[in-house]
């Protein structure tokens, strides 16, 4: 009777032997798997906080170079109304220029002998409308040409290197 009951308490003991071996792989297989999702999650986090952290850089270096745009193209601007005002300053001298050219063709013709230089005046008249046309044409051809290629400088200065 004694070996009945120790023949049942060894395969007893055999099952209990297994059923804690399986419970210990189980238990082992259950730790690596929270150790690896653990793992899983601190390379998580720092790959988040390395990636917010290159949006910030990435976003202050766009604000910094958007800044050094802007003053660039202000620098430009500024230059160009300069230019532009110096350019102003040109055309109203040369506008003055043609006032006195005008005057002093217009005493020349008025203190000529009338005599037998009729014909000489009225050349010297037509001429002198004719050359008048021709510098006030010149004149505001050379604005538009001069605030073209004031506008043409601006924005080479401007764009962005």
């Amino acid at each position: 009777m004694f070996s009945l009951i120790s023949s049942f308490f060894s395969l007893y003991r055999i099952w209990f032997q297994v059923g804690f071996l399986a419970i210990l792989v189980g238990f082992c297989a259950y730790e690596k798997h929270t150790y690896d999702k653990y793992q899983q999650g601190i390379g998580e986090a720092r790959i988040k906080e390395l990636w917010n952290k290159e949006k910030v850089e990435s976003a202050a270096l766009t604000v910094k170079r958007t800044e050094e745009l802007q003053k660039e193209k202000d620098e430009a601007l500024n230059q160009a109304n300069e230019h532009r005002k110096a350019l102003l300053a040109v055309a109203a001298n040369a506008a003055k220029s043609n006032r006195m050219f005008d005057t002093s063709l217009a005493t020349n013709l008025a203190t000529e002998s009338q005599a037998t230089r009729d014909a000489l005046a009225l050349y010297t008249s037509t001429l002198s409308s004719v050359l008048s046309e021709c510098q006030r044409a010149y004149t505001g051809m050379a604005k538009e040409a001069d605030g073209h290629a004031e506008d043409s400088a601006m924005y080479q200065r401007a764009w962005p290197k």
